[in-house]
């Protein structure tokens, strides 16, 4: 019986490129092999051996997927709601400065 190294013991990836025990973190609107190529790009990166430095590898991969999600969430959300923002802000402003109360008053005449 040959002695186990570590190399022996490395976990095969799966089919689509993710390491074992590690679903993808996706939502229904993204693509699986978009995910896989990071984790690969990772993986070539810092090229782990065993199994503790591929399942960092994988978190990290999962990690770095939220955080561009985040990114892409917020500036959907600040892009959907800045036209609104913007007319709250003038309806404040114009409060604030009489200017709404005049117009107001001049088309009841």
């Amino acid at each position: 019986m040959q002695p186990t190294t570590e190399t022996d013991i490395m976990l095969p990836a799966r089919a689509d490129g993710t390491a074992p025990g590690a679903d993808p973190p996706l939502l229904q609107s993204e693509e699986k092999p978009e995910f896989a190529r990071m984790l690969a790009a990772f993986s070539r990166d810092v090229e782990p051996r065993g199994a503790m430095e591929e399942m960092y590898v994988s978190d990290i991969a999962c990690i770095v997927w939220e955080m561009l999600r985040l990114r892409r969430y917020i500036t959907a959300l600040i892009n959907t709601e800045f036209r609104y923002a913007v007319g709250r802000l003038a309806e404040q402003m114009m409060d604030y400065s009489g200017e709404r109360s005049r117009r107001n008053g001049a088309n009841a005449c």
